[in-house]
């Protein structure tokens, strides 16, 4: 779904360019040419695998070389959510109550082993024969997803997170970006949208240290070990 949508002129070559987030999916770059027509712009270093809860987007000139720069806000930390390169979210699509319709299965990984988001009572009240073989919390809590499911292989999952927290687009000299992520600082929050034609001043603003701590909501309905 597309959650925020930028014209800025990415490639300098005078001509406004679109830039578009995605959650669940990338952060998206449409050239434009002089013919007026639109092109991915893969070359700049976007639109590499770099998937999230993409929310928002902003341009300001936060190195100081003249050139647009990009902040892109996204789910954040202070979330049942986390996802990492390595150990990307993941949302599976199938048929795993067995009678022709198609369920939804949230996973998140814990070390190198993969664990469903929900507890047994939100998936159970979907795909109820999981709560006939989990009774009990605590077994539940201990198994995989392969177990819950019985399955040893999955399809393949749609669009899946690999970052969280809010990222910096920067302009280097060759024309192209770097991605890299925010100072600590407001990165643990939800950034839901960025002001438009944000300023240097709010840039700097933004961006300094912040000192207080984040804890995760007690009365999260997501999943947790035992």
């Amino acid at each position: 779904m597309v959650t925020s949508a930028l014209w800025s002129d990415v490639d300098g070559d005078g001509w406004p360019d679109l830039l578009v987030t995605l959650e669940w999916g990338n952060v998206s770059v449409f050239i434009t040419t002089r013919a007026r027509a639109l092109k991915t712009g893969l070359r700049i270093g976007i639109c590499r695998r770099r998937t999230g809860w993409w929310t928002s987007i902003a341009a300001a000139d936060f190195n100081g070389d003249g050139r647009p720069d990009y902040v892109v806000g996204n789910v954040g930390l202070n979330t049942p959510y986390h996802a990492e390169p390595q150990h990307p979210a993941l949302l599976f699509s199938g048929d795993f109550r067995g009678d022709g319709s198609t369920q939804l299965i949230e996973a998140s990984y814990e070390g190198d082993r993969l664990y469903p988001l929900r507890i047994v009572r939100d998936v159970g009240a979907v795909i109820p024969s999981v709560l006939k073989r989990y009774p009990r919390f605590d077994l539940y809590g201990r198994a995989t997803l392969g177990e819950i499911f019985g399955r040893t292989s999955w399809p393949r999952p749609g669009a899946s997170p690999r970052q969280s927290s809010e990222r910096l687009f920067l302009s280097q000299p060759d024309g192209t970006y770097r991605f890299e992520p925010c100072p600590e600082l407001r990165k643990s929050r939800r950034c839901r949208a960025w002001p438009p034609g944000i300023s240097m001043a709010t840039a700097t603003r933004t961006f300094m240290p912040c000192r207080t701590p984040t804890r995760r909501s007690s009365t999260s309905p997501l999943r947790r070990r035992p």
